[in-house]
């Protein structure tokens, strides 16, 4: 996965409400143009102003984040359909990769939002241990390799030792080992085996069908993967 272009009313819809609204917060007048937030308390500067006072015009780009980036998750590779996902756990949320607590100038920025599943987001949280999924296989190798027997995803162990300990940290931050995932990728693995129908596995869960490639092309045995990776 990897950026997409900037959708074109992004900074009048997103960007410039929020830029303003963030003006109002440290006691400047709005950017022009941009209505009037009149907030109740303000703050010395703008990296002191509380994510709760952060109105979330970014839901705004919720649309545009669905079509870009087809209503897939960004941090399990799941394509979950958004009138009826599976559980609300994996109801698509956006996510901030650099937290808004970390960095006032992401917040409002097209290139730090992310899909993400419901669970996965709130385990992220304002944590700064996972891996981008913009920057994942960004050197054309597959960073995140899926064993077939239970289905646990380890580090692709051609990667030198400091990106699999990378990796690592992302699978236990966001437990992607965890029974509800481990059962998910057995589900959309086990139905391609039985039908054969790659292009079913392509449409629901986008990472899977990557990894079926990847071991059909693959001959030797992925390693012994420990329960705690």
């Amino acid at each position: 996965m990897a950026l997409r272009t900037e959708p074109e009313a992004f900074d009048r819809i997103v960007r410039r409400p929020g830029l303003s609204d963030m003006a109002e917060l440290v006691g400047e007048d709005p950017l022009p143009g941009q209505g009037r937030m009149n907030p109740d308390e303000t703050f010395p500067d703008r990296e002191s102003i509380p994510g709760r006072h952060l109105r979330s015009h970014w839901r705004r780009a919720r649309n545009d984040l669905l079509r870009t980036y087809d209503q897939t998750c960004a941090f399990s590779g799941l394509r979950v359909s958004t009138p009826c996902p599976p559980t609300d756990d994996h109801r698509l949320t956006i996510d901030h990769m650099v937290p808004k607590s970390k960095n006032w100038r992401l917040v409002y920025e097209w290139s730090n939002l992310r899909l993400a599943c419901k669970i996965l987001n709130h385990r992220k949280g304002d944590s700064e241990d996972v891996l981008d999924p913009f920057e994942v296989d960004a050197n054309g190798e597959a960073w995140f390799h899926m064993e077939p027997v239970e289905f646990r995803l380890f580090p692709n162990p051609n990667l030198n030792p400091c990106l699999q300990a990378r990796i690592k940290a992302t699978i236990s931050r966001l437990d992607l080992n965890g029974p509800a995932w481990l059962s998910a990728r057995e589900v959309h693995f086990t139905r391609f085996k039985t039908h054969g129908r790659l292009r079913q596995v392509e449409r629901a869960f986008p990472y899977v069908a990557r990894e079926i490639r990847r071991l059909g092309t693959e001959s030797t045995p992925p390693p012994e993967v420990s329960s705690d990776a």
